[in-house]
This record gives structure tokens, sequence and C-alpha cells, in this order.
């Protein structure tokens, strides 16, 4: 509000006022607008989860004479680290500038998992079983969160001969999406040494001959049927 008094109202009057208001004081009303600043974030284009806590946003106005001004956001969180989604907020304390963009939403996603095979190659039937807990061993997964499970897919044990399907699976937890993958071990089969060919010719003697025994034609311990006829 500005109050403008004539100096000397004995001389002067107000142009186009007459009577008691032709010299009187004349009172004007006006405001000062704030500055309207648009409010510029910096952040990452994208956020995964990674068991880190991430860098809050900047947020930044320019002033009146174009200096950049930082404001310390507030989040709607705790900590800005698990997947979901967050709400960063500023506000300022100069009330000469009314601030737009003042909100920013960050999503943060979930990990994708990573299982790693250490499935053996070199697998050769040996009439035992491979147990469950032996190739749930082969795999392992580079995260703590959530239960690896393997199943054995179209049999009911692994121990013959022959290809097997493992199903490898871990369910979705708060920060990371669900893994889900089949693989395929093989069991060779066993080798069984050749016995050497009997002589071709023998003569008669009265005595019953024995060319062959089973045991002499195992390879090794685990061969569990041969026969001699």
């Amino acid at each position: 509000k500005v109050t403008v008094k004539l100096v000397d109202a004995n001389n002067y009057k107000w142009q186009g006022l007459n009577g008691d208001d032709e010299s009187a004081d004349q009172t004007y009303s006006f405001e000062i607008a704030k500055k309207a600043v648009k409010v510029t974030w910096e952040y990452a284009s994208s956020y995964t989860y990674n068991g880190e806590v991430f860098t809050t946003p900047k947020a930044t106005y320019k002033n009146v004479n174009n200096e950049s001004v930082e404001l310390t956001p507030s989040c709607d969180k705790s900590e800005f680290k698990a997947a979901g989604t967050y709400k960063f907020t500023v506000v300022t304390d100069n009330s000469n500038y009314l601030l737009s963009d003042t909100e920013l939403k960050i999503t943060v996603n979930k990990a994708t998992r990573t299982v790693t095979d250490n499935m053996p190659t070199d697998l050769v039937y040996t009439g035992t079983a491979i147990s469950s807990s032996t190739y749930t061993t082969w795999f392992t997964k580079a995260d703590t969160d959530g239960k690896l499970t393997v199943s054995l897919v179209g049999a009911t044990e692994m121990k013959n001969a022959g290809e097997y399907t493992l199903s490898v699976s871990v369910a979705e937890t708060d920060n990371y999406e669900a893994f889900s993958q089949d693989y395929t071990v093989t069991i060779a089969k066993a080798t069984v040494t050749k016995p050497a060919k009997p002589a071709e010719k023998y003569t008669y003697n009265g005595y019953e001959y024995t060319f062959f025994t089973t045991s002499s034609l195992y390879a090794s311990a685990y061969v569990e049927n041969l026969s001699v006829s």
C-alpha cells in the first residue's frame, strides 16, 4: 500500500478532483506476486534393486539472478532402497518464489535373479540313484532372498543311463522377480571290458571245459547283470 501526499496543498490540487478530495492524500494498494519457477529434478533413468541405498534425486530452481538454488527433497519412505514406488517432495522457505513440479515419483524395479548351474558333465551309470539333496547342490543363486527348489521332472529317480530334466525355480519376493528354468543332465552308460576270445579248438579230455565265469566279465563293481550261455 502506497500513500501519495501533496507537499504544497495550499497551491496545488489533484487534477480531476473537487471538494474535500482535491488535495487529500491518495492511497494505492498493489501486490508483488511471487516469481513462478519450475523445479528441475536430476535422477537416474531407471532403478533396479541391488541391496544398496540409492542416492536421493537432486532438485533445483533458478532465482531472479539466474542462479541455481538447491532444494532438499523429502521422501515418503524412510529409506530409498527396496523395490517399490517412492514420492519425493520439495518446498522452499523463500516466500518470493512459487514452485511448480515439486513432486517426483520413482519406481525401483525388482531385480532379476542370477542362478548358476554347476551340473557335472561326466556322470556315468553306477547302479545307485542320485539323491535330490545331491542334485540340488548343483545350483546356486547369487542372492539370499527366497528358497531355490530343484525338482526332477518326468522320472521318479535319477539312476539309469539317459537324459533327465531338472526344473529349477525360486518364487517371487519383495525385491526379486521369480525364476524358473529347466536343465538337462545326462548319465552315460557304464563301460564293460570285452573278454578275451577263447581258443577255437579243444581236445576231448573227459572234463567239462569252463570258458568264462560271470565274475571274469565285470569291468567294475557297478555292473549288475551279465550272463554267459
